[in-house]
């Protein structure tokens, strides 16, 4: 057998071996951290729809974008994105709010209308932003059926 075909079965199976380890580790932490990821998400979603009753959904926009500045890591980017999409359901949100936001199979349009609401809130070019934007257009794809 060639040496490169020696090569390329050894990073196969190093690559399959940390895909499995990979898989494992986060197994065990899902089940060491599920309990209490599942009760932070229980909170998140009972302050969001409190937060949210009676106020607009560009009070609910305002409150996620300022707890994202404090968020930290995916896990703190992803309550922040639950309490959004928990708060717009809530809230009350104006027809104009969703004017201009393109449906989330539209990904080019997305991408642009992305960038340019980041920015328009005082975000521009941020990913983490750009990542949780991404509620208020499931929300109106939402509202729009």
């Amino acid at each position: 057998m060639p040496t490169w075909v020696k090569v390329v079965l050894v990073v196969i199976l190093v690559g399959f071996l940390l895909l499995v380890a990979g898989v494992v580790i986060f197994a065990r932490w899902m089940k060491s951290q599920g309990a209490r990821l599942q009760e932070q998400g229980k909170v998140a979603i009972a302050e969001a729809e409190a937060f949210g009753k009676g106020k607009d959904g560009e009070a609910c926009m305002a409150e996620a974008l300022n707890r994202l500045k404090t968020a930290e890591g995916f896990i703190g980017e992803a309550k922040t994105k639950v309490f959004l999409q928990h708060c717009l359901q809530a809230a009350t949100v104006p027809p104009a709010m969703c004017e201009g936001v393109p449906a989330p199979t539209e990904l080019m349009k997305t991408a642009q209308w992305t960038l340019d609401e980041c920015a328009r809130r005082g975000f521009p070019n941020n990913q983490r932003c750009a990542r949780l934007i991404g509620a208020l257009q499931v929300h109106c794809a939402m509202a729009k059926r």
